[in-house]
């Protein structure tokens, strides 16, 4: 398993010549797989905000369109993964990728406070 730290940061205003719309995200994430560090950003274009929820996507990989989902009420986060209709991708590489993928991210302290009380409970001291 590679462990992922993803940050998303997101305003309501001066997007507009980063992705086309006023409101954008920027979603900065750093990995390490095989002892090599991996650090992207991508700058991801706000399709609706509310009161309630933020909605950002990214459409740029060929075979797949990302949503970012922010349910303002529940503190949450989720990431949709949904496979584009008709592209076939290099080699038809776009076969292998799933219809659709759910990623629910979370708060960097709820990690660790979750990780303690697995730990507790199994009786392993923590990290």
């Amino acid at each position: 398993m590679i462990e992922t730290d993803e940050e998303l940061s997101c305003l309501p205003y001066g997007g507009k010549d980063l992705v086309g719309t006023e409101a954008f995200c920027l979603e900065a994430s750093a990995s390490s797989s095989y002892g090599m560090l991996n650090v992207s950003t991508t700058w991801l274009k706000v399709v609706e905000w509310s009161k309630t929820q933020i909605i950002a996507v990214n459409d740029s990989p060929i075979c797949l369109t990302s949503q970012i989902i922010f349910d303002l009420r529940s503190h949450s986060v989720m990431s949709l993964d949904i496979k584009k209709a008709g592209v076939k991708g290099l080699f038809n590489s776009c076969d292998n990728v799933p219809d659709r993928e759910t990623y629910y991210l979370q708060d960097e302290a709820d990690y660790y406070q979750r990780k303690a009380s697995l730990a507790a409970k199994q009786g392993k001291p923590t990290e």
